[in-house]
């Protein structure tokens, strides 16, 4: 999975939303979007979640439309891996080993 940045996810939500159904952002159509965020296109660029070409279009590659909804999945598995088992694990075993000492 790439990592990018959070200025960067938010750009890619953004192209999404404005993309047509080739997922082509037009510069003329949405210049302020893409000149206020040229270093978050580039990094996504360089991640190859996006095309550009010289800041005329920006092509929403397949692995961009799907990065959102991975993106969710490994968070959630993150937290569920990270926190929430460990948590549980360890209030079960200290429940147990309560009951089993008294």
């Amino acid at each position: 999975m790439e990592i990018v940045s959070r200025s960067a996810r938010k750009t890619l939500n953004k192209l999404i939303k404005c993309s047509d159904e080739n997922n082509i952002v037009d510069f003329r159509i949405h210049e302020n979007l893409i000149e206020q965020n040229k270093l978050a296109i580039s990094e996504l660029e360089s991640a190859g979640l996006v095309s550009t070409y010289r800041f005329s279009k920006v092509v929403i590659e397949t692995n961009g439309l799907t990065f959102p909804a991975r993106y969710k999945t490994k968070i959630y598995e993150y937290h569920l891996t990270g926190f929430w088992l460990p948590l549980v694990v360890s209030i079960i075993s200290s429940l147990l080993i309560n009951w089993i000492l008294n």
